[in-house]
């Protein structure tokens, strides 16, 4: 029996790439197997934002937003 799931991640630009984590993995966790920094992203579910210390489930479906600021 395994304990990995997959994770599907659409980004801004259009691309959508499945991920597979294991199970309980933490958001920052999926954005690190991604190369991507907790800090530079938003990351969105279901319409809401959450914060990267939550965690997946099976066939999750995350929405990834770069964080632009300027000044």
């Amino acid at each position: 029996m395994t304990n990995k799931i997959r994770v599907t991640v659409k980004f801004f630009s259009g691309k959508t790439r499945a991920v597979e984590v294991e199970k309980g993995e933490k958001i920052s966790g999926v954005l690190k197997k991604l190369g991507l920094n907790p800090i530079e992203v938003i990351v969105i579910r279901g319409g809401t934002v959450i914060p990267d210390e939550e965690t997946v489930d099976a066939d999750t479906v995350l929405e990834v937003f770069s964080v632009i600021s300027g000044g």
